[in-house]
């Protein structure tokens, strides 16, 4: 369980929405009180404009952990865009790290996600 919430946190910060939610849809299935894998899905369902999927996401999240601000404002948001889609984000950026990191570090960065503790 904790293995692949660990494993949905490193493919969000590399913005592989896709791989994420099925990291954190595993950690679900192995243990479903692990409350982190539902705000880690919301966060790529967000991020693939399914944001139906992410407001289920954040009520199961917000249950354990109300006083929670990020998952709050992100709960306001996407209830208050009326759509229960949103258009995938367009062109963006590339992240900071991408560019001003080597290859090599970009590497030993998800090398080092992946020896998260899990105790």
């Amino acid at each position: 369980g904790k293995v692949h919430s660990n494993m949905a946190e490193c493919h969000l910060r590399q913005e592989r929405w896709s791989d994420a939610i099925a990291s954190a849809s595993a950690a679900l299935e192995a243990d479903a009180s692990n409350v982190k894998a539902f705000f880690r899905r919301a966060k790529a369902h967000e991020a693939l404009g399914q944001a139906s999927a992410a407001i289920a996401d954040l009520q199961s999240f917000l249950r354990a952990y109300p006083g929670h601000q990020q998952a709050k404002a992100m709960f306001v948001r996407l209830s208050s865009g009326g759509d229960t889609e949103m258009p995938p984000p367009s062109s963006r950026p590339a992240p900071l790290w991408t560019t001003a990191v080597s290859p090599v570090m970009q590497r030993e960065w998800l090398v080092g996600c992946f020896r998260l503790r899990v105790d």
